[in-house]
């Protein structure tokens, strides 16, 4: 569990491994693997689907949706998702 987000950080991954990973939620329970992973240029549309909405309830979790909205190493589907929760977000906020 401590070794997970080490392994998230490398950009080489096997895209079987990283999808095995985002598969057990048990790995998922700290910050640090969850942006990890949403970060990571393989990251499925459905893990992102999961973890996306629950980020955006919270402000370092909107913090942290904007730098996955902009970050562009990402993947392009987890990318505009952030982007349209953060757009929403702050529309929710005026």
């Amino acid at each position: 569990l401590m070794n997970v987000e080490r392994v998230l950080r490398l950009r080489e991954v096997n895209q079987a491994v990283l999808a095995a990973l985002l598969k057990k939620p048990e790995l998922f329970t700290r910050s640090g693997p969850l942006t990890a992973a949403l970060h990571h240029p393989k990251c499925t549309q459905n893990f992102a689907s999961r973890y996306l909405s629950t980020m955006a309830r919270s402000r370092q979790g909107q913090q942290e949706l904007a730098k996955i909205a902009n970050d562009p190493s990402a993947n392009p589907v987890v990318r505009s998702a952030a982007k349209r929760l953060t757009a929403s977000g702050a529309r929710g906020r005026r």
